[in-house]
């Protein structure tokens, strides 16, 4: 992983655990917890497909 990569990864995680706290409502805890499992479902796949990239490559 880049060191861009873990940084926006990281920025990501603290924003949206920032908004879980800040939250007014469950709803609005509830979703920032939802962006955050997404951002996490997408960097999954995304170094997935840098993984198998690098194996057809080989």
């Amino acid at each position: 992983m880049r060191f861009r990569d873990s940084w926006v990864l990281n920025h990501d995680h603290v924003t949206c655990l920032t908004k879980r706290l800040t939250a007014k409502n469950e709803q609005e805890a509830t979703e920032a917890h939802l962006t955050e499992t997404k951002m996490q479902v997408a960097a999954t796949d995304e170094a997935e497909n840098a993984k198998n990239r690098l194996h057809q490559s080989s």
